[in-house]
């Protein structure tokens, strides 16, 4: 088993949101909202673009919130996948890549802290 250690020097990550009028949600996360939104205005991912193209929406009809701010990446990503997996039971997730629950172990960095690895 080889693991891919997630953890990073602290930098702030922003785990959003954007909720369509049809109750669907698309999780995801960024370090830079600004330009992470210009991205989804200007070149969404396709399953966000064919939901906008099947319901006829506008972008300004997304209600965008931020769900956490996380100062690790590791924090970020295990968040992230949770709030995916949650709303991916729930039936009303867009993301195309719902993540396994055991994906992710614990394990002691050399500060001292504890973090989790992804098992790839």
């Amino acid at each position: 088993m080889i693991c891919r250690e997630l953890y990073t020097e602290r930098e702030t990550t922003f785990i959003y949101k954007l909720k369509f009028p049809s109750n669907m949600c698309y999780i995801g996360k960024t370090t830079n909202m600004e330009q992470r939104l210009k991205s989804h205005l200007y070149s969404p991912n396709p399953a966000i673009k064919e939901h906008m193209d099947k319901h006829g929406y506008e972008f300004d009809d997304i209600e965008i919130s931020i769900e956490r701010v996380c100062l690790f990446s590791g924090s970020a990503k295990r968040i992230e996948d949770g709030m995916i997996r949650r709303y991916n039971e729930l039936g009303i997730v867009l993301n195309r890549r719902i993540p396994k629950k055991n994906e992710y172990i614990e394990v002691k960095l050399p500060t001292g802290k504890t973090d989790l690895v992804r098992i790839s």
